[in-house]
């Protein structure tokens, strides 16, 4: 099992160095293409780093170290025939990726400085040594995004140089931790770069990335019983993170040979980089390029396993032609153009091992029960090839790119006693909420798999469905006419709500009556009365005497900003501003307590405000504050400031006043960077604020706290009549 705490910890470490990396670049170039620096740079570090370890190991006994043997000309050509048979590449001495950092900060003399063209040499001579050599497959074009002479680097050698050598020596300072890693490295990277700079991103950009939780459960779930698989396949592979994850769950993790197919190209550099870099050997895998709907690149090869999340509802062009294929023919029928999904499955089902073959597949849940085309290939493989197994419906909002729910099917060429049924699971309701995206927990997956295995009817969760029922429902898949999850409802005590309804509306009364006090006590004035320091409108005092004129001051001058702590604990929000909620409760199912701040500093007391410092998404504004209701209960995260004003000064009026059109309008537009956007500290200080007398302020925030409380009432009180209408709709209607 994942260790949910050390994956976010080392995704924590990994987001923050990409982050510094990235800084140095997104000048220059749109991070589609800056990432391709990043990732392209991370592969050659792992690849000479494995040079390195290889050799050591294998002249240990000769007391040679690697430069020493490929300097000599009787162990040269040895030394690069076992790199070839073994690694698949040759990767020079002087060519080592910490030669290269070498060069870059301790170069011996001018002659010894590094260059853009020493890199580029180095991948050159590296993809060249595999040419003619059984590994040519698995590392052509592997750099071919990496351009090393692209202008956008640089007008020159030199500036290209320079930029290069800061990526490559922040790369070497990161460990990667290969052997311990909680997640797929190169894919986890590749998100966090489209994350910080999601505008250049396009909103497909994470389609080819499977989150863990998903990965995970699909793994389990095809290689339920297994100790090793033969070979496994992935038709969709994007990273290959869901072919790496089947390996972790096969008991002995031995597969015998994997399969991939991509359309994208990065992607598929990206997949050979991942296998490469997780250990697998080049002679052990076939990532293939194509599209996997026209181009069949597995031949006759017939797969132990088989995951796969493809492209939900593709469009494809229907070609009649297709029917000539033997993946596609047994139906009789194709999908409609705008749903490719059963293409997909009948692919996987057709590359099935007779013996033991399993497909754990990833879909919309519109194939369990579109009519039409889909309806008779649906027929045909749960009645004709009784392939289907299970069919579990998951939570929404799980994936990047789609918000819409998936379901998960099943399959298997051997039934195992089970051809007589197919096992449904309702897990709609597992998961853990999001801010941006849900998440499928550890517990969450075991209990499906729990589920799956026991293979019994749970009552709101799961149902083994005889065939002759499955027909009955002329073969459609629904869950829910399989798995009733219908929760009775309280019923509504009319009496309690009419009575909630009265005493809100003699609240809000209270209030509006309050409001109308207030704004009857405020004074229009006309041009020729209008100070420069007054508003146009404006209180008079309790003796109906005017209040001094207003002050301009900075809010450097008012404020001493504060940015708190990162945490790795689940954040919460106030007022769509990230902070650490103190009553938030944590993933082992603890309570967060103050104990996670190292200095009561972190803690926010009643009247601070907070405001965004970078743009992190999830709804926040730059230039608008959020208001601390209460002492103690907050934590300072680390993308807000924080603003704690001395006497003299109201919290709360501050917090409308920096609202304002004016203030807020001229603090978005102080942001900088040209992809993560943020407002810098000074920037923020220099800020002038019209500011009154404390009584004033205290009068101006009353009035306008009053106004949205009178704004609350009545969407409580809108609350009340929607929950009238539901109790009168249970008692009138049978």
């Amino acid at each position: 099992m994942i260790d949910s705490t050390k994956y976010q910890a080392q995704a924590n470490e990994l987001s923050q160095k990409l982050w510094a990396i990235a800084n140095d670049l997104r000048g220059n170039m749109d991070s589609t293409k800056f990432r391709n620096y990043i990732l392209g740079t991370i592969f050659y570090s792992y690849l000479s780093e494995r040079t390195e370890e290889y050799m050591q190991e294998i002249l240990k006994e000769d007391g040679l170290s690697y430069e020493q043997a490929f300097a000599d000309a009787d162990y040269r050509p040895i030394v690069e025939q076992w790199s070839i048979e073994h690694l698949g590449y040759i990767i020079k001495p002087g060519n080592l990726f910490r030669e290269l950092v070498r060069k870059i900060v301790r170069p011996e003399n001018d002659a010894d400085k590094f260059s853009v063209e020493d890199y580029e040499r180095a991948v050159n001579e590296l993809t060249g040594s595999t040419m003619g050599q059984a590994s040519e497959a698995a590392f052509s074009g592997l750099f071919n995004d990496m351009k090393l002479q692209d202008p956008d680097l640089g007008d020159t050698v030199a500036d290209r140089t320079a930029l290069i050598a800061k990526v490559i020596v922040k790369i070497s300072e990161i460990d990667f931790k290969l052997s311990d890693s909680q997640f797929d490295v190169l894919g986890t990277a590749y998100m966090i770069l489209i994350g910080l700079f999601a505008s250049d991103a396009g909103k497909k950009s994470g389609e080819f990335f499977t989150p863990t939780g998903p990965s995970k459960l699909v793994a389990t779930l095809a290689t339920v019983g297994l100790d090793e698989a033969k070979t496994v396949g992935d038709c969709t592979c994007g990273s290959a993170s869901m072919l790496l994850e089947v390996q972790k769950h096969l008991t002995t993790g031995r597969v015998g040979h994997f399969y991939g197919q991509e359309k994208n190209a990065t992607t598929y550099n990206l997949a050979r980089m991942n296998m490469l870099m997780h250990g697998v050997d080049y002679q052990n895998f076939d990532i293939y390029k194509g599209d996997t709907l026209r181009e069949d690149k597995y031949g006759d090869v017939k797969m132990t396993v088989q995951v796969c999340n493809p492209p939900y509802s593709l469009h494809y062009d229907r070609n009649p032609a297709l029917l000539d294929d033997p993946r596609y023919s047994g139906a009789g029928k194709l999908p409609p153009k705008s749903f490719a999904d059963y293409v997909f499955v009948e692919h996987m089902i057709y590359h099935m091992d007779d013996d033991d073959g399993r497909v754990a597949v990833l879909l919309p849940l519109g194939v369990l029960f579109r009519g039409g085309a889909e309806a008779v290939i649906r027929k045909y493989i749960v009645k004709d090839l009784n392939r289907l197994d299970a069919v579990i419906g998951l939570a929404p909002n799980l994936f990047h790119g789609t918000s819409i729910p998936v379901c998960l099917l099943v399959l298997k060429s051997k039934r195992n006693g089970n051809s007589s049924n197919v096992l449904f699971i309702d897990a709609s309701k597992e998961f853990k909420p999001g801010k941006n995206q849900n998440t499928l927990e550890d517990e969450h997956i075991q209990k499906i798999v729990d589920a799956y295995v026991k293979r019994e009817d749970i009552e709101k969760f799961a149902h083994v469905a005889d065939m002759s029922e499955i027909e009955a429902n002329d073969w459609n898949l629904n869950i829910p006419r399989y798995v009733d999850t219908y929760e009775e409802e309280e019923p509504v005590d009319l009496e309690a709500v009419r009575g909630e309804l009265n005493r809100i509306e003699d609240e809000k009364k209270a209030v509006v009556d309050k409001v109308e006090s207030m704004l009857r006590r405020l004074v229009l004035r006309g041009e020729e009365e209008n100070e420069a320091k007054r508003p146009k409108l404006q209180f008079k005092a309790d003796d109906e005497s005017d209040f001094p004129d207003w002050d301009e001051k900075t809010l450097g001058e008012l404020t001493n900003l504060f940015v708190g702590k990162s945490f790795t604990s689940e954040l919460s929000e106030n007022g769509h501003y990230v902070v650490m909620d103190m009553g938030s409760v944590s993933p082992d199912g603890s309570i967060i307590d103050t104990k996670l701040t190292d200095s009561a500093r972190d803690l926010l007391d009643k009247d601070d405000l907070i405001m965004p410092k970078d743009d992190i998404g999830g709804g926040l504004i730059i230039g608008k504050t959020a208001y601390i209701p209460c002492d103690g209960k907050y934590v300072c995260g680390d993308h807000v400031y924080r603003l704690r004003f001395g006497k003299g000064v109201d919290g709360l009026f501050m917090h409308y006043d920096i609202n304002s059109t004016g203030p807020q309008k001229r603090l978005a537009r102080k942001v900088t960077g040209s992809a993560q956007l943020g407002l810098n500290s000074k920037n923020v200080s220099s800020e002038t604020i019209s500011i009154p007398s404390l009584s004033e302020q205290r009068k101006i925030a009353n009035c306008l706290s009053s106004i949205d409380d009178v704004i609350a009432k009545e969407k409580a009180e809108l609350a009340k009549w929607q929950e009238l209408k539901k109790g009168l709709l249970q008692q009138m209607f049978v």
